[in-house]
């Protein structure tokens, strides 16, 4: 019985020290980041460049729009969003390992 004791006070005890273990790693986390936020310097209003050619595949703006709003959710960015081209990839550039990535995402 007094191996129980013994056992139960060394289980609490260790989780116990992992416990604020853990609670000093998150304060320690935050702290840094709160101090490379603020040396951190504001970014600008400028647009984020996506396309990178001059031709144009999407004519429709409602799209433009849609994608533009995806873009600006799973970007979750402080900076604005301004698309000023979309392109369409065409399958044949992409190899069938990239493909089926894509259409994973996408599902």
């Amino acid at each position: 019985m007094e191996i129980f004791g013994f056992s139960t006070l060394i289980m609490v005890l260790g989780m116990a020290i992992v416990f604020i273990g853990l609670t000093v790693l998150i304060v320690v986390v935050d702290g840094v980041s709160r101090v490379i936020n603020k040396r951190a310097p504001k970014a600008d209003a400028s647009p984020i460049n996506v396309g990178g050619s001059e031709e144009t595949f999407v004519e429709d703006p409602s799209l433009v729009a849609v994608i533009s709003a995806a873009l600006a959710a799973c970007l979750q960015s402080d900076r604005p969003l301004a698309v000023q081209s979309i392109r369409r990839i065409a399958p044949r550039q992409a190899s069938a390992w990239a493909q089926a990535g894509r259409r994973d995402l996408m599902s």
